[in-house]
């Protein structure tokens, strides 16, 4: 019986590119509610923090799925 590598170069990469998307929220959702209430939007803080979480939520699933639809066309 051969054993695979778990951790092959594109595993790694994947766990990069996640790290980097994750960290890019985590930098975003802080500042978020300082910068709506400087451009004036302070009175909308909520809504447009649901809404972008809301949205980042549902076009996750439609970009996950990308990759596997991408493999009926090749």
């Amino acid at each position: 019986m051969t054993q695979q590598k778990i951790y092959t170069w594109q595993f790694m990469l994947l766990c990069f590119s996640s790290l980097l998307f994750f960290s890019s929220f985590n930098m975003i959702i802080p500042e978020l509610p300082a910068f709506l209430t400087s451009i004036g939007g302070g009175d909308y803080k909520g809504l447009i923090i649901s809404v972008f979480t809301l949205t980042a939520g549902l076009s996750g699933h439609s970009v996950a799925s990308w990759p596997i639809r991408s493999d009926e066309y090749l």
